[in-house]
Parts: structure tokens; sequence; C-alpha cells
């Protein structure tokens, strides 16, 4: 089972059968687990930099070099 697919059970199936005064226990079984958006680190290649900042409108110029663009990463990644 994937993450979508136990999202899926505990909200349309698990959840709503249970008692309103009941305790779920989960465990934390890694395909249970599931990341956002991850931000980019300096080992992202720097593409992937790029992309992350401009798809939150972060502008930056294009000649921009990788160790620049991590700067700029560790300025806004506590904001997402």
């Amino acid at each position: 089972m994937d993450s979508d697919n136990h999202i899926y059970w505990l909200k349309e199936k698990l959840i709503p059968g249970l008692d309103l005064n009941c305790m779920l226990l989960v465990d934390n079984m890694s395909c249970y687990n599931t990341q956002g958006d991850k931000v980019s680190t300096s080992n992202s290649n720097k593409e992937t930099a790029q992309n992350w900042l401009c798809g939150r409108n972060i502008d930056i110029y294009v000649t921009v070099l990788k160790v620049q663009l991590y700067e700029i990463l560790q300025a806004y990644k506590s904001k997402y």
C-alpha cells in the first residue's frame, strides 16, 4: 500500500466508522510516509534548485551559479 492509498483508506473507510471517543494508533511504516514539496539542497542539481525557487515566484538571474542558488535557498527555505 502506498501513501495515497493509505490516506484514502484512513479518510474514507476507517475514520468514518470510528466512535467519537476512540483512540487510533498508527505505526510509522515507511510506505505511509510522504514528504510534500521537498526543499532543494546543495546536492540538488542546478535546474532542480531553479525550478524550486521559480515555483515560489522567487526571482533569480539565469546566469546565477549553483553556489549562489544554494545561498538563496538557505535564505528562503525556512518559509517553506
